[in-house]
Parts: C-alpha cells; structure tokens; sequence
C-alpha cells in the first residue's frame, strides 16, 4: 500500500506486480484502497495446466476481467487460471487490470516467444505486459490478420507465430533497466535520509515489482543468457511498446537462404 502510493504520487505511468495474490493476507483491505484509488496497476494470473473445481463466482470474475476478443485470435490455451483475489479486482470496478505471467520455453527448454494471449474457458486474458500497455485505456479491439500473420491490437500492430506468440530481441547492453532492491523503494516511500530516488527515475515509467516466484528459481533460459521472470516481462513491454518483436521465420526464406 505504502509503495503504490508512493509510486503513484511520484508519476509512475503503470505499476505491475508480478506477485500472485490469490490468498488472503494481512493488509489486503488496505492494499486494494490503494491500487483501486491509484488506478493504473496490474496484477498477475496464472495458467494452469489442469482444472480445480471452480464455482460460479469464479467463472463471473474471470469473465469481468477477460479481454471482449473472438475465438480467431490466437492464444495458448490453458485448462485453469488462477486469479488475484476478488476484492483487489471486483466485479464493479475497473481500476485495476490483470495479466497472466506464464512463459513457455521451445522443447529444448529455451524461452524464445512470448504469448500475447491466453485462453481458458473460452475466455482471454493477456500477457501482464501487454495488459500494462493499455491500462490507461479501454479494452482496445484485438484483430488477427492472418494473410500477414500480425497481431493489431489499438495502435500497435505485431508480427506474431501461427499461436499469436511475439519474437523477443534482446538488446544488446547487458543491462538496459534500471533494477532496485524492493528495500530501497519501501525506505524511499519512508522518507528514510540517504534513500531518496530521483523524481526522474519514476515520472512517466512502467515500474515491475517481482517477482512471483524468487525463491523457487523463477528464472528461464534465453539465447542471451538466463534472465529472471521479472526482467523477460520488462523486457517483452519494451519490445511491444517500442515495436522491436522479430518477425518470425518464413519456411521458403530460410530454404533459399540456405541455398545460396
């Protein structure tokens, strides 16, 4: 509560947590005033590939917070999704968006692609990147155009897989976000001497706070090295909102540049 204010009177643009608050805790009511009164948070979801029993207020919740696209746009399909917890995200309001913060790695277990979308029970949620791009907004219509295989989403429009996943191209400096211990930012909130951060580090950013699951190795293999959850979900809204996806492999360019 302490750092969403903080961040939000700073003049943060977005603030997303990679933490997944799906089970009551002590100071949820307190938190939930201060990302609904803040109005520009994102919270994480998570894909799971099987089904708990769910009831109707699940289904409800889920359906309030899911993205109004069709069936023709491509998302990885999951069998369940957890959500945060209802009073952070009720029904009534709309302050406060949600992000699914699954990865999925090709088969010989590096992380190449990120999917935009993601697909249970017939209803869509977006990755918590892209959810952050578009929290100052509406949901904006989603269109697939298959013949150039491009994702338009707003004003954006991404070159994307057959599964609606974006290609991500790393920069090349080894370390292009500014990175804090969380520590640091609560003695700031404080107003603690000596911990104080430059306005400038704040105003207009999109701040990452993570990540979910630290202590149990949340971290993935890239072609440019391993790299944490929290910096491969920075990674990909600089890549969308900077439109620096790569565009994927077409099967007859790579045979006839193998043939030259």
């Amino acid at each position: 509560s302490l750092v969403t204010d903080y961040l939000k009177d700073a003049g943060a643009k977005t603030i997303v947590y990679d933490i997944l608050l799906s089970e009551p805790r002590e100071g949820d009511g307190s938190f939930s005033r201060s990302i609904q009164s803040a109005g520009n948070v994102i919270l994480s979801g998570v894909a799971l590939p099987f089904a708990p029993k769910r009831d109707a207020a699940y289904h409800a919740h889920l359906t309030a917070l899911a993205w109004p696209i069709s069936n023709t746009v491509p998302g990885t399909h999951w069998d369940d999704m957890t959500l945060p917890r209802m009073e952070f995200t009720p029904i009534s309001a709309k302050q406060v968006r949600v992000g699914i913060i699954n990865v999925v790695p090709d088969v010989d277990g590096i992380l190449r692609r990120i999917p935009l979308f993601h697909e249970s029970y017939g209803k869509y949620l977006p990755n918590a990147a892209l959810a952050a791009l578009f929290v100052h907004q509406p949901y904006p219509a989603v269109k697939y155009l298959p013949d150039g295989q491009r994702l338009q989403i707003g004003e954006y429009s991404w070159p994307v897989t057959d599964s609606g996943e974006i290609i991500l191209q790393h920069p090349k400096n080894a370390d292009p976000f500014l990175v804090m211990p969380f520590y640091k930012l609560v003695f700031a909130a404080l107003g603690m001497p000596g911990y104080a951060i430059s306005r400038d580090e704040i105003q207009g950013k999109t701040i990452f706070i993570g990540s979910a699951t630290a202590i149990l190795g949340d971290y993935s293999v890239t072609p440019h090295g391993i790299k944490s959850g929290l910096h491969i979900m920075a990674l990909t809204y600089q890549n969308l909102a900077k439109n620096m996806v790569l565009r994927p492999h077409k099967p007859g360019w790579d045979l006839m540049l193998i043939l030259v």
